[in-house]
């Protein structure tokens, strides 16, 4: 398990092998995330952070650069909308960007999300 999150009494989190997903309290289990259509989001993803933004799940991983010669690291970003439909739960990409460009050597350690209302 790379990180985990608790977004409106549900937790989440990324395990590099099988991806996004979420805890099923009822069944006690743990199930995948899916888009509108079904699909499986983050089938297997490294996320390194995740948190809650005004209901929705912030996820963060690093990414070299595609410009090797800069030496530069890419901190990315997917603000993913949650949706409970039945007894499932949705989620849809709202956003997905680079968040910072920093020094090849950062580590991504910590997450803090400000709001400003």
């Amino acid at each position: 398990m790379n990180c985990l999150c608790v977004v409106e009494n549900v937790i989440y989190a990324c395990f590099k092998s099988s991806g996004l997903m979420w805890f099923d309290t009822k069944l006690k289990l743990w199930r995948r995330l899916v888009d509108s259509d079904g699909k499986v989001i983050f089938y297997s993803f490294n996320a390194e952070k995740m948190a809650e933004y005004e209901g929705k799940l912030a996820v963060f991983w690093s990414q070299i650069n595609t410009d090797h010669a800069l030496m530069k690291m890419d901190i990315r970003c997917r603000m993913i909308a949650l949706d409970r439909v039945g007894e499932e739960i949705r989620g849809k990409i709202e956003w997905s960007g680079i968040m910072a460009t920093c020094s090849y050597d950062i580590t991504l350690r910590h997450c803090l999300v400000v709001s400003a209302d």
